[in-house]
């Protein structure tokens, strides 16, 4: 979830740039694309995945309420359809945060507090 909150949307609308850390968690999200039949690329750092964007809303819904999930899938076809890939980079920006919040929000109120550290 903290990755997710500092994602940005490629000026293409394609992929999604995560920044993962964890190396724990990357390899764990490499599996999950993998069982879905989609990669995620590197970067020079290693830090930084790229990750398709289906494959991601995949991996979401094997850990998330569908409702909440359809929402972000909703944001990001309005994001899509913005004319400049500034507008779309923003944008998605801002379907991501609401919909992390509204997730840990889902889970509970301690993961709320633990966001709202990461999210400043």
């Amino acid at each position: 979830m903290a990755a997710l909150s500092k994602a940005s949307l490629e000026p293409d609308g394609d992929k999604v740039l995560l920044i993962i850390e964890d190396s724990l968690a990357k390899n764990w999200l490499q599996g999950q694309l993998k069982i879905h039949h989609h990669i995620f690329d590197y970067s020079f750092n290693s830090e930084i995945v790229k990750v398709p964007v289906e494959g991601l809303f995949q991996v979401l819904e094997s850990m998330f309420n569908a409702r909440d999930i359809e929402k972000f899938k909703l944001s990001y076809e309005t994001v899509k359809k913005k004319e400049t890939a500034a507008e779309r980079v923003e944008s998605f920006k801002g379907a991501v945060i609401s919909f992390v919040e509204g997730a840990a929000a889902a889970a509970g109120a301690g993961v709320v507090a633990v966001l709202k550290t990461h999210l400043g």
